[in-house]
């Protein structure tokens, strides 16, 4: 504080703040003396200046920038600022570490003062204290070299450069090659530059470079010094007469159907991939994920996986980064170029009409997601309308039991879905009347997707607890059959794939369940088929539901002879 306690000359104009301090009752007189300068420092980060004054300053006097001027150093003052005793100047760009910089301030309009309206003196010549760690160095090239494809050439830096600058083709000019930069790409410490034609084994090839509107500059912002005939390593092994294109040789989807092969007659260029939008598939839901390539083949990955059966073709447009040898030469575009499809892969979509799923049987019972659904609650499927034209429908009067209704499920290629949550939630016909035991046998058809498992959970049962019922049981993923006892425990259902099932009872050893591409056989279900009712997600009770969905179910009487799968 200022008065009795201040270290500052004592003023006569202080007097009454003195008698003030010693319980003398006469106001003190006004503030009358100006705000001293106690320093002026130059931050770490090289672009601000703060200058500290000995009292309180006023914040809404606050100069413009060109009150101020700094010598030793090319640096201008762009803001200012006033907070307690600072006033903190912005500046320019970073100061040079350990510049001698001084600071010149001449009073304006808005003027440095404190709060009694003093003004601060006018500075020449002030001494700054420079604290500046910034970065104001260049970055430098440590190499530059071609390599063995010839397509490319890489400048090294002795520093991380900003990815955000990058300086187009024609910044750069080669000399010694008839090749040329058709792309720059700034990553890390490199830049590479991409060439084409290639650059021939044993020329001598030197690089110029000059900056322009995106320099090459490090991370800092200071920008990389122009090239002039910078000497090149050549690494090439591309030789003269090279001027054939390459040409496909196959084109080969796996059995995983995760994938597509396209082969090539040489050696192709791995630095020069196309993007995902130059590969177009037809025949398939699947899509192009990403693009590599090894050697002579390129490498497409594909989501969903194709499934069997599909033809498929590819088309191919080539774009910046074309499918090229090694001498630079682009392969030919495709267009609807056939494939060959090794795809084992099945289900993954949802089925379609299921009147074509067979030939020789009549559905006793068929419901499918995209038809005869009544909503109850919300989404909530109060009836389910069996298609097969015998009027054994399904429902739910239970507004917090009824499975949830989504019309277009992307999980089964857009088609509609019903979903059971694990619990409760559960479809019942009271309409179904198989025939008497020993008159089997009955084939059910499914397509379903697990979302969880919990053993003892039905996708379906009848009115009895083992009476034709279908249910996760026993380990994980296992799904067993059961019509007296639990059998042929099959895995082939993945938890969060569809899946397509048939689950067959003959009361003998011929009883069978095939989910996916998996079959499990040789074990008898039973016969014990006496129900005038069924259950769907769930049992017929209403409990143990499943934690998964379901496009569409139905059950014939007799195994489909001769079978067709259904379309995708």
């Amino acid at each position: 504080m200022r008065g009795a306690f201040s270290r500052r000359p004592f003023h006569p104009a202080n007097r009454g703040r003195v008698e003030a301090a010693i319980g003398d009752t006469t106001p003190a007189p006004p503030d009358v003396i100006a705000p001293v300068l106690l320093g002026a420092v130059i931050l770490a980060s090289g672009t601000a200046l703060a200058m500290t004054y000995d009292e309180t300053l006023n914040a809404g006097s606050v100069p413009l920038p060109a009150a101020f001027a700094l010598a030793g150093t090319p640096r201008t003052v762009t803001g200012v600022a006033v907070a307690g005793g600072t006033v903190l100047l912005s500046l320019s760009g970073p100061v040079t570490p350990g510049a001698v910089v001084t600071l010149n301030y001449t009073a304006g309009a808005a003027p440095i003062e404190d709060g009694s309206g003093n003004n601060a003196a006018n500075l020449v010549a002030q001494p700054v204290t420079n604290n500046s760690a910034a970065d104001v160095v260049p970055p430098t090239v440590t190499s530059a070299t071609v390599p063995a494809s010839g397509l490319s050439l890489t400048l090294v830096y002795n520093e991380l450069l900003d990815a955000g600058s990058v300086p187009a083709p024609g910044a750069y000019a080669l000399s010694g090659t008839a090749a040329v930069v058709t792309a720059v790409n700034v990553t890390g410490t490199s830049v590479v530059l991409t060439l084409a034609p290639a650059v021939l084994v044993g020329a001598v090839v030197t690089l110029a470079y000059t900056p322009g509107g995106a320099p090459v500059q490090d991370t800092a912002g200071n920008d990389a010094a122009a090239l002039v005939a910078q000497a090149v390593t050549n690494n090439s092994t591309a030789t003269p007469g090279d001027v054939t294109a390459p040409t496909l040789v196959s084109a080969i989807i796996p059995a995983a159907g995760t994938s597509l092969a396209l082969t090539y007659n040489e050696a192709l260029d791995a630095g020069s991939v196309p993007a995902l939008g130059a590969y177009a598939l037809s025949g398939t839901a699947a899509a192009v994920t990403a693009v590599g390539i090894a050697g002579a083949v390129v490498t497409l990955t594909l989501s969903p996986a194709v499934l069997a059966g599909e033809v498929v073709t590819v088309s191919y447009t080539a774009g910046g980064a074309p499918v090229q040898d090694a001498a630079g030469n682009d392969a030919a575009n495709l267009v609807a170029q056939a494939t060959t499809n090794n795809s084992t892969v099945v289900g993954g979509v949802g089925p379609l009409d299921p009147l074509t799923i067979v030939t020789s049987r009549v559905w006793q019972m068929f419901f499918s997601g995209d038809a005869g659904v009544t909503l109850g609650v919300g989404a909530g499927v109060a009836l389910w309308a069996d298609q097969s034209g015998n009027g054994k429908d399904f429902s739910q009067p239970t507004g917090t039991a009824q499975p949830v209704h989504n019309a277009a499920d992307p999980d089964f290629g857009g088609r509609g879905s019903l979903a059971g949550d694990g619990l409760t939630k559960c479809l019942i016909s009271t309409l179904w009347d198989p025939l008497p035991p020993l008159t089997q046998p009955y084939w059910f058809f499914v397509v379903f997707r697990p979302v969880a498992w919990t053993s003892g959970r039905y996708l379906w049962n009848g009115g009895a607890a083992t009476s034709m019922y279908f249910a996760q049981i026993g380990v994980t993923p296992a799904m067993a059959q059961n019509n007296t006892a639990a059998v042929n425990s099959n895995t082939g259902a993945t938890l969060g794939a569809s899946c397509r099932g048939e689950v067959y009872f003959s009361g003998s050893t011929a009883d069978y369940i095939k989910l996916a591409a998996t079959t499990v056989t040789g074990a008898s279900a039973g016969n014990a088929n006496s129900a005038a009712l069924v259950g769907f997600l769930g049992r017929s009770s209403g409990a143990a539901c499943v934690n998964g969905k379901a496009a569409c179910w139905g059950v014939t009487l007799g195994e489909p002879t001769p079978y067709a799968a259904p379309p995708g």
